[in-house]
């Protein structure tokens, strides 16, 4: 039967490393976030915490605080030992990723939910504003003589033809103009031009709107 006798880790104190690193007689260390596991070239006796002072090959000590010039300061000492978990030197742009992205992403999506609160507020701000087209800028030339039949229609809307002639005298009598008339009935049955000819018999502008801009309304 063949046994493989692993040599002994012993913890050791920050002196007896210091002493050994000095002397140059690191031959291998690895570093991890709070420890250093080492192996010495030359086993020495060292004094250990229970007053025992074993020949100690590889060792362990606890690190109180990150010193940056760790590396370099073994390196100086034992130029040929093998350091494993260096901690490596930081780069601009890991600083950039790691403390300036973060901000520069609240920083975007502040601007873009600004920005969409801005388009909001414009919206609502035009909500109810009037899409109507001025079809002439003038009085409208077209009258009741252009418009055939429909003579129902037009007794009816003289009353409005009125109200626009003459809005001063019924507003005297405590009287209201109509807020408007709903004209009914199949596309191409002059529906338009009949509203058009109670512009040209008032004399006043004529405004066209579709019927799907009243869906916000």
């Amino acid at each position: 039967m063949m046994s493989i006798d692993r040599e002994q880790v012993y913890p050791i104190g920050w002196t007896a490393f210091k002493e050994q690193v000095e002397a140059g007689n690191i031959r291998s260390l690895t570093k991890t976030e709070s420890t250093v596991q080492g192996e010495l070239v030359q086993k020495v006796p060292i004094m250990l915490e229970n007053g025992t002072s074993p020949e100690v090959q590889r060792f362990e000590i606890v690190l109180l605080a990150e010193d940056p010039h760790f590396p370099e300061w073994v390196h100086e000492h034992n130029p040929d030992a093998f350091l494993k978990g260096d901690t490596p030197k930081t780069s601009w742009l890991s600083v950039i990723v790691t403390y300036y992205l973060p901000f520069l992403l609240i920083l975007v999506l502040w601007l873009f939910f600004i920005r969409q609160m801005q388009g909001g507020s414009n919206k609502a701000f035009s909500f109810g504003k009037s899409k109507a087209k001025l079809i002439n800028m003038d009085k409208p030339t077209i009258t009741f003589q252009d418009v055939a039949g429909c003579d129902e229609a037009k007794v009816e809307l003289e009353e409005i033809i009125e109200f626009l002639r003459h809005p001063k005298k019924f507003q005297r009598l405590g009287g209201r103009i109509p807020k408007g008339a709903l004209l009914v009935g199949a596309p191409g049955t002059g529906k338009t031009l009949l509203a058009r000819a109670v512009a040209g018999e008032a004399s006043v502008p004529f405004f066209s709107m579709s019927g799907s801009d009243f869906v916000e309304m």
